[in-house]
């Protein structure tokens, strides 16, 4: 069942009215890390990496997540697929422009 906005801390309920679910979900997953509620920032996160896969934040943020849940594995997949997305996009600014 989704929390109704009333229920939920100030920060979110001002994300939830502001925002696309595009741009939302990241923000709710690093506030419910911050406020300690792994378990719906694992399912905001995986929400939003289900829209944006290539998106070097969200992986961070599971990676963060699963670490914190004590899954290294899982938690070393998506920190490595943080890394991957950060070398692509430092290899597109540094290449040269004809």
């Amino acid at each position: 069942m989704r929390p109704r906005s009333r229920n939920l801390p100030a920060p979110l309920r001002s994300i939830r009215k502001a925002s696309t679910p595009g741009t939302r979900l990241p923000r709710f997953t690093l506030n419910h890390f911050a406020l300690r509620n792994l378990d719906h920032a694992l399912k905001s996160a995986e929400k939003a990496v289900a829209l944006r896969p290539h998106d070097i934040h969200i992986n961070t943020s599971l990676s963060r997540i699963w670490m914190e849940r004590g899954d290294k594995d899982t938690a070393e997949h998506f920190g490595a697929q943080a890394r991957t997305l950060s070398w692509k996009e430092e290899l597109k600014q540094d290449a040269p422009k004809d």
